[in-house]
């Protein structure tokens, strides 16, 4: 994993795993430590480690995924996907102790809200909320079809962010839902987004990053003496 500055410029690795892959990195609310998750043993595992490198440490355990982690606001606990009792989110605090399960299944991508009352998350491409402690789920909204459970972000004022194909014009957009119901949009692309690849936006709600498929190729091989 490594991280550079605003403008790309000095790139540096704060982590090396050998064979092992660093994924999911979020940065945590007062920019000292990055969460993320590698590959250990057959699972997926929580890890963080501060954000000039250092030694990571693993923060989940168990022979079950424990991945995708997310920030609560006040930077003392971890929300992250697990495979433990069907895909769930749970929620661990940061310097140990036991996770407590919020969500029912087939939840992924926690978001807390920026008052800390809320978790937002993914489920069979509809975004959901129920609150921080737990309880009653509900959609957010109807409007929103994340196609192939595709990277979605939530900004400081709880606005969020998501891709959609317009297909009048042609091309994608960033479109976003403001916590008064409006829907807009923000940004026009020529080129396809790469779905989970990512979708972050910056907390202030200025600028937003993501991945997109600018080349895709493929070669056609020929095998003589086929058997």
């Amino acid at each position: 994993m490594w991280v550079c500055d605003s403008d790309g410029a000095n790139p540096r690795q704060i982590t090396s795993f050998a064979d092992r892959v660093a994924m999911s990195p979020r940065w945590s609310p007062d920019g000292r430590i990055i969460a993320f998750d590698s590959y250990v043993e057959g699972n997926w595992q929580t890890f963080v480690v501060n954000a000039d490198g250092g030694q990571a440490r693993q923060i989940t355990s168990g022979n079950y995924w424990n991945s995708r982690p997310a920030w609560s606001r006040d930077g003392k606990s971890l929300y992250f996907c697990s495979t433990r009792d069907g895909m769930a989110i749970f929620k661990i605090p940061l310097e140990g102790g036991e996770a407590v399960r919020l969500t029912n299944t087939s939840a992924i991508d926690p978001f807390e809200s920026h008052d800390g009352r809320w978790l937002y998350f993914t489920r069979e491409n509809r975004i959901w909320k129920v609150r921080a402690a737990g309880g009653t789920e509900e959609i957010v909204s109807e409007e929103i079809d994340l196609f192939a459970g595709q990277a979605w972000s939530l900004d400081q004022q709880d606005n969020i962010y998501w891709f959609e194909r317009d297909e009048e014009a042609g091309q994608w957009v960033v479109r976003k839902l403001a916590p008064q119901g409006e829907i807009s949009n923000v940004a026009f692309m020529d080129r396809p987004p790469l779905g989970r690849a990512g979708l972050n936006v910056a907390p202030d709600g200025t600028w937003f990053v993501y991945a997109q498929d600018d080349q895709t190729q493929s070669d056609l091989m020929l095998i003589e003496n086929f058997q």
